[in-house]
């Protein structure tokens, strides 16, 4: 496709199409893979080709210098010691004991265990929302809904309650590390946010003596041979990013479909046993993971297209998940879909642990927000948080509630 560098780059602009669901319907036409220079990448856009390469074991991880070096604006030292704690940026063997460090916290037995907890935490907020909008007032949501996810992470962690806000703001500027383009400002906000955030926990980690953080910081200080304060730290800081972040970007999606679609929003209200089903549908629809990028390990053919060995692959959920092959009438929003699997948490060994949290806060909240207000609506336009090529998560969501 002549234009298809241009399309892509319009992705990456600072200022972000709002709906980039048209590029993709260009980019997913022959051949629906795409080579970008800049930053030498293979772009998959058809759900058959992504799907095929969830499949694929020579696929790798980039480590964490790996995943530094290719942004503009390279990351500091500080920002790769933390990173390669963190198993989603680690191949096997390493990767093993790390993931195994977290994966107790999330199991299935956990999750259901936390419901109760999610339930109590989302009518809170839910709460406050209607409070600041029970006369028609214009709420922003964004901020009511990242309650829930940090409240959720917090009271795994075992930290402070206290600490809630401190986190949500943290994580503002901490997220800006899964995007691939940064201005110089933003790498500084990045680097400072994080500098922060390894601060707080190294505060926590020196005063933990009993309680749940303090067993957590004993196991993961044991992990793969011994880790030290710095690097427990920096495992945290990682958990809590990925906890938080694709929760809060499913939630103001979900959020800002509802308000969009009053008669899917009503049929959930009606009946909320359609909560599971909603929430794959928003995956689907719009998800916050876009983009998943691999390295290719040995030289493949994807759609027609040579993707040599050592090459950055780039999956393109946002795109897959509009595919007509895959998914009839892709753009119409519909609870009641069957057969829809996002690839939105990833695959294989890397598929991401807290994937049944962030599903299960999602359906609490999604199907409270249905039958709480059921007259909620947009009371402007929604702002995405920029840039958003990666993860595409919502900054601002001003609603009506009455």
């Amino acid at each position: 496709m002549a234009d298809a560098v241009g399309l892509i780059r319009s992705l990456l602009l600072a200022r972000t199409p709002p709906d980039p669901y048209p590029v993709y319907e260009a980019l997913r036409a022959d051949p629906g893979v795409h080579h970008f220079a800049p930053l030498d990448a293979y772009l998959v856009t058809r759900h058959a080709d992504c799907a095929a390469l969830h499949r694929d074991r020579s696929l790798r991880v980039i480590n964490g210098v790996q995943q530094g070096r290719r942004r503009v604006g390279q990351w500091p030292p500080e920002i790769l010691a933390s990173i390669e704690q963190w198993p989603v940026y680690r191949n096997p063997p390493g990767h093993s004991a790390l993931r195994q460090a977290a994966a107790p916290y999330f199991t299935p037995s956990r999750v259901a265990a936390l419901r109760a907890f999610v339930e109590r935490e989302c009518e809170r907020a839910l709460d406050e929302l209607a409070r600041h909008g029970r006369d028609g007032t214009a709420v922003d949501l964004v901020p009511v809904l990242a309650a829930v996810p940090m409240r959720t992470m917090v009271h795994v962690l075992g930290l402070p309650a206290a600490d809630v806000g401190t986190l949500v703001e943290l994580m503002s500027e901490f997220s800006l590390l899964f995007e691939v383009v940064l201005s110089q400002a933003q790498n500084r906000r990045l680097a400072a946010s994080h500098g922060r955030l390894v601060a707080y926990y190294l505060d926590r980690i020196a005063a933990a003596r009993t309680g749940r953080f303090a067993d957590l910081v004993a196991h993961w200080s044991d992990v793969g041979g011994g880790k030290s304060p710095r690097q427990v730290a920096g495992m945290l800081a990682g958990l809590m990013l990925a906890g938080f972040e694709t929760s809060l970007g499913l939630l103001g999606n979900g959020a800002r479909a509802l308000a969009l679609h009053p008669d899917q929003a009503r049929l959930l209200a009606h009946r909320p046993e359609l909560a599971e089903a909603a929430v794959e549908e928003v995956l689907r629809w719009d998800s916050p993971v876009q983009v998943n990028t691999r390295l290719a390990g040995r030289t493949m053919a994807v759609a027609g297209t040579v993707i040599p060995e050592g090459a950055v692959v780039g999956l393109v959920y946002g795109s897959a998940h509009r595919d007509p092959d895959r998914y009839p009438d892709p753009d119409r929003f519909d609870i009641t879909r069957t057969g829809v699997r996002p690839l939105s948490f990833g695959f294989g060994v890397h598929h991401c642990v807290g994937s049944q949290l962030a599903r299960m806060e999602a359906a609490v909240v999604l199907a409270a927000l249905a039958r709480r207000f059921p007259r909620l609506r947009l009371a402007g336009t929604p702002t995405l948080r920029q840039p958003c090529f990666t993860i595409r998560a919502l900054q601002a969501l001003p609603v009506r509630t009455a």
